[in-house]
């Protein structure tokens, strides 16, 4: 009784110039769904499939120092099913998401630092902005003994206020046999 549609479309671009590497990748997602038997159905009944569509574009960069970086640009609709007498534009949720890391590499690959940021803005139904931040940095002491830590945080703001959602701070010693 519903007909689905899924469309996908992705393209990577990798490049080299100089000692410096970059990728691109682009990606396309669409689900669309179709009831078959919408004439038939009775105004308060509910689909319960979702039209969904997502775009995102990823670069990241190797430069010929020890700094690397990544930007990601995405956007993501979804129309949440509810009952066919609801305005279709009263039940659309739409994110938004940017966010750059970078790390430095430091005495010749034996260390590295670490950083990012990132927004989440949601509009439509629901309505709030998640910054993210985070931090961290590893040591490689010998061998295979790596010593690692990292700092997160999202601050979450709404209507009714801004707080800290989540605060993480983790250590970790890993060794490879």
């Amino acid at each position: 009784d519903t007909k689905t549609r899924n469309r996908f479309f992705s393209v990577n671009v990798p490049m080299n110039n100089n000692g410096r590497s970059f990728n691109f990748l682009l990606t396309y997602s669409a689900i669309g769904v179709e009831d078959q038997l919408e004439a038939e159905r009775t105004s308060d009944y509910a689909q319960k499939a979702a039209n969904s569509e997502a775009i995102s574009l990823v670069t990241s960069t190797k430069f010929s120092s020890p700094l690397q970086t990544t930007l990601t640009l995405s956007r993501y609709k979804v129309q949440i099913p509810l009952p066919s007498s609801v305005n279709v534009s009263e039940n659309e949720s739409r994110l938004t998401t940017v966010g750059g890391n970078a790390s430095y590499g430091l005495w010749g690959g034996k260390a590295k630092l670490s950083g990012g940021i990132s927004l989440l803005n949601a509009t439509g139904i629901s309505q709030f902005t998640f910054i993210g931040l985070s931090g961290g940095g590893e040591v490689k002491l010998f061998g295979s003994f790596v010593l690692r830590t990292s700092v997160s945080t999202k601050i979450k703001s709404t209507d009714e206020g801004t707080e800290v959602g989540t605060l993480a701070v983790k250590l970790s010693a890993n060794y490879l046999f």
